[in-house]
């Protein structure tokens, strides 16, 4: 209802009930609750409508379900400090790590649909974890996508005195050998544990897994030699394979990645094997369409300015961005992926 046409119903209804009040009492008092539900009704909507307009109008909450250094928390930070200058608001990330992200992800399922308070994450909450746990405090389903931000392939590497070269010497002495290989993993149900397992079940082998807690302790026992492969993700690893201290031995993306070009792609040896660590936002449930459009929207502005692009490069991670619908896709695409693996291994955390 615009204007205009308020103004209008509302001189109409003002008339009738100065005419019919004299005489007619209870029709009168009939006239007036329908004004008063008029009146509300265009109050409610024009207040909707200006809200959406100044959106945002304090500052925005990021919280990442992980410690402070982890991936999602230095991603979080290069793009809250964008998003801020973008919507001329200070954002900035509350961490709240635990339960392999769960913590983190009720208090963002359980605050106001208003736009001020986002989940930026790595794929566990809204992934892995429902097949993971019997029971959650949150539904994963009803989190608001808003953007993928960005991928990065998980590597597979050796230590050195592993003896171990290539792919094909890994599958060698791992299936003359079953379980007498070991794999680090920052414990079970984290990415390196399931991309290992992905990789046991593509390949038919046995590799014994050796937990740790986090990705952090996982890559320095493959660096140290107390284990003789890892899964990890490629901006950790890359500075051990440059050093020499770890061999990587192919990587978890579709196809070969500019920093490794003489690495392939596991999937060329493995055929169906693809494991990326990736980084994106999310909304409560029923948090606005047109806050969550906004913020996607300019989350790919971002994405598409030249100095995020080079920060994620010295990261060695793709930008990713598109629409809520695409990170909607992406994430059943994912979900299908890695609820088969937690299917087939038997995999529970409760």
């Amino acid at each position: 209802m615009n204007r205009i046409n308020f103004y209008f119903l509302l001189t109409r209804l003002f008339r009738e009930f100065i005419i019919v009040s004299p005489s007619h009492p209870e029709a009168a008092m009939k006239i007036l609750k329908i004004s008063a539900h008029v009146l509300s009704a265009f109050l409610f909507c024009t207040g909707a409508h200006a809200q959406g307009e100044d959106y945002p109008n304090h500052p925005i909450r990021f919280i990442v379900p992980y410690a402070p250094g982890a991936g999602s928390d230095t991603f979080a930070r290069l793009i809250a400090d964008k998003l801020g200058k973008h919507l001329g608001q200070t954002v900035f990330v509350d961490n709240r790590p635990g339960s392999s992200g769960n913590i983190g992800a009720d208090a963002v399922f359980r605050a106001a649909p208003d736009g001020y308070t986002l989940l930026f994450t790595a794929p566990g909450p809204l992934v892995t974890s429902q097949a993971l746990y019997s029971k959650l405090t949150f539904v994963p389903d009803e989190f608001v996508p808003i953007s993928v931000i960005a991928t990065s392939p998980s590597t597979l590497v050796a230590n050195p005195k592993s003896g171990i070269k290539n792919l094909q010497d890994l599958l060698k002495a791992a299936r003359a050998r079953p379980d007498k290989l070991n794999y680090s993993s920052g414990g079970t149900g984290s990415t390196p544990h399931l991309a290992a397992e992905m990789f046991k079940q593509l390949a038919k082998v046995k590799i014994f897994q050796i937990p740790y807690s986090g990705s952090g302790p996982a890559l320095a026992a493959v660096v140290s030699g107390e284990t003789d492969i890892a899964f990890v993700d490629l901006g950790s690893v890359l500075p051990f394979v440059r050093k020499g201290q770890l061999i990587a031995l192919g990587v978890g993306s579709e196809s070969r990645k500019s920093g490794l070009p003489d690495v392939p792609a596991i999937g060329e040896v493995i055929p169906g094997f693809v494991s990326m660590t990736w980084f994106g936002m999310a909304a409560p449930p029923k948090t606005p369409e047109h806050i969550v459009n906004k913020l996607s929207a300019v989350v790919n502005e971002i994405l598409k300015e030249s100095d995020t692009m080079a920060r994620l490069s010295q990261m060695n991670a793709d930008p990713i961005g598109g629409t809520p619908a695409d990170m909607a896709k992406f994430i059943k695409q994912e979900r299908e992926r890695w609820s088969t693996v937690i299917r087939n291994t038997g995999t529970r955390l409760d």
